[in-house]
C-alpha cells in the first residue's frame, strides 16, 4: 500500500495534489475538515519553500544553515486517520 501511494503521489506538486482532493470525487464525512485541511496543504507548500530558500541563502553567503524550527502538530490537525 505504501509503495502505491508513493506512486499515486510523488510526482505531482501542491497545485495538482490540492485539484485532486478538492474534486467532488473525494468523499468526506465533514465538508469543513476538508477544506481546512486543503488550506493546510497550501500553508505546508509556503513553509517548505521559505526553509528552502532560507538554506539556499545561508548556503549561497557561506555561512550556516539557519537553526531548525520545530512545529508542533497535533493529531486532531492532521485530519482522522493520520495518527495511525
Amino acid at each position: 500500500m505504501a509503495s502505491e501511494l508513493v506512486r499515486m503521489w510523488a510526482h505531482r506538486s501542491i497545485g495538482e495534489a490540492r485539484e485532486l482532493l478538492a474534486s467532488p470525487d473525494v468523499t468526506v464525512t465533514n465538508q469543513a475538515d476538508k477544506e481546512l485541511q486543503l488550506l493546510k496543504l497550501l500553508e505546508l507548500d509556503s513553509l517548505v519553500s521559505e526553509a528552502f530558500a532560507s538554506c539556499a541563502e545561508a548556503e549561497r553567503k557561506g555561512g550556516a544553515r539557519p537553526a531548525r524550527r520545530s512545529y508542533s502538530v497535533s493529531p486532531s490537525e492532521l485530519g482522522d486517520g493520520a495518527a495511525q
